[in-house]
């Protein structure tokens, strides 16, 4: 299901407990030009945004799983606390180790290798849903990409399938369902399809979310 709306609205349409697990890329308020978002509001404004998705988030996933939700370095703060602030456990760092990099870093030298997701889960984390044939450590090691990359459909942040289904097959089983409410180039929706997954999938921008539709008619499904 793939749903073309604001997620702070959205997610209070699903169900209580009924999500196996979250993941999602939302916007890091660092000034990148969306077309439907904003994404440098004061910092305050930013974290009071993010407790209203990361409450609802919390709601419908299941106690005991997963939500692992990334973040730039400058402003992790303000998500960590709306993070502890909505209900969530904080577990651990997923860390994403990029063979290409993104360039400097702002104000340093240091080429962007790295980033980060927080592992999170409702109350305490059920070890037994981890596949630990997929998640043996805290890191994943694959390629970034950008809007000139093979398979990339235009989004400005757009993520690798590849450490999205490596995610995926980490924290669920087949016939579970995924949820990401800041869906963009559609990923996630694409990842789940292949893994035989469920996807709820949200995107407020109705131009990428025409891009998700077309996506997953040339991947060969539906969602549900």
């Amino acid at each position: 299901m793939i749903i073309n709306g604001d997620c702070v609205v959205e997610l209070k349409t699903i169900p209580d407990d009924s999500v196996d697990m979250v993941l999602t890329d939302p916007p890091f308020n660092v000034g990148l030009e969306y077309n439907s978002v904003d994404d440098s509001m004061p910092d305050e404004h930013y974290r009071d945004w993010c407790i209203q998705w990361l409450t609802e988030l919390k709601r419908v996933l299941k106690p005991g799983h997963v939500a692992i939700v990334f973040t730039g370095d400058a402003k992790s703060y303000w998500l960590f606390d709306a993070i502890y602030k909505s209900g969530f456990v904080f577990n651990h760092w997923i860390k994403w180790i990029k063979m290409n990099s993104q360039g400097n870093l702002p104000g340093t030298a240091f080429l962007n290798k790295v980033e980060l997701a927080f592992l999170c889960s409702k109350d305490k984390l059920n070890r037994s849903i981890i596949n630990r044939k997929e998640m043996n450590a805290d890191y994943i090691i694959c390629n970034n990409m950008n809007i000139k990359s093979k398979g990339s459909w235009g989004h400005i942040a757009q993520r690798p399938l590849e450490l999205y289904a490596k995610l995926i097959k980490g924290f669920t089983q087949e016939g579970d369902t995924v949820l990401d409410p800041f869906l963009g180039s559609g990923t996630t929706a694409e990842a789940s399809l292949l893994l035989n997954r469920k996807c709820i999938g949200i995107e407020i921008d109705e131009t990428y979310y025409k891009k998700i539709v077309k996506r997953i008619k040339l991947t060969g499904g539906k969602l549900f």
